[in-house]
């Protein structure tokens, strides 16, 4: 009898249960992406800038009404940012400067028309300082290479120095409208 009984239950077990799986996959495609749209002003207050409209810093006096010599000015921007592989970030300075926009890049004897600045770029724990000369209307790249995916927030810190200029320092600037245009782009490695 007791054999009888395991054959019976043996019999039965494959009757009441089956065993199954379900497999669940998902793909994470490379992805780099960051906030140009909305650039932020750091918390603590700017020197000397007006306003961050859009992507325009706006600069308040470029230069100082007495002397005609650039007034130092200071803003620190900051961009939501995130890459999920090793990426690099390719920064270009389309200028070398605050250049004057209209007219001819020549300016009168004892006129400066352009004007150096340092843009300090920050991306998780590299920092990489752009030095526009303003020497030659060119322009000018700097690479921040992360080994690791990064997320978080890229800094850009832009530092214009009083009476700095593409002459001698203090030169008096000629008149027009200055400017500079950054490219941050953010990708992954090849």
């Amino acid at each position: 009898m007791r054999f009888a009984l395991l054959l019976f239950v043996a019999a039965a077990s494959p009757a009441f249960g089956q065993v199954g799986t379900v497999a669940i996959e998902g793909v994470v495609v490379q992805r780099c992406a960051f906030d140009t749209a909305a650039p932020r002003l750091a918390p603590q207050a700017p020197n000397n800038v007006r306003a961050l409209a859009g992507n325009n810093l706006e600069i308040d006096t470029l230069v100082d009404p007495a002397t005609l010599a650039v007034r130092a000015a200071n803003a620190d921007l900051s961009f939501a940012a995130m890459c999920n592989v090793p990426h690099i970030i390719r920064i270009e300075a389309q200028n070398n400067g605050l250049f004057r926009s209209a007219g001819s890049t020549a300016a009168p004897s004892g006129f400066a028309n352009a004007v150096p600045y340092r843009a300090r770029f920050t991306w998780g724990d590299q920092t990489r300082t752009l030095f526009a000369d303003a020497n030659t209307r060119r322009p000018r790249e700097e690479i921040i290479d992360r080994p690791l995916p990064t997320g978080g927030t890229l800094l850009m810190q832009l530092d214009i120095q009083p009476g700095a200029s593409n002459l001698t320092a203090n030169a008096p600037l000629v008149s027009g409208n200055y400017a500079e245009t950054f490219r941050v782009t953010i990708e992954p490695r090849q």
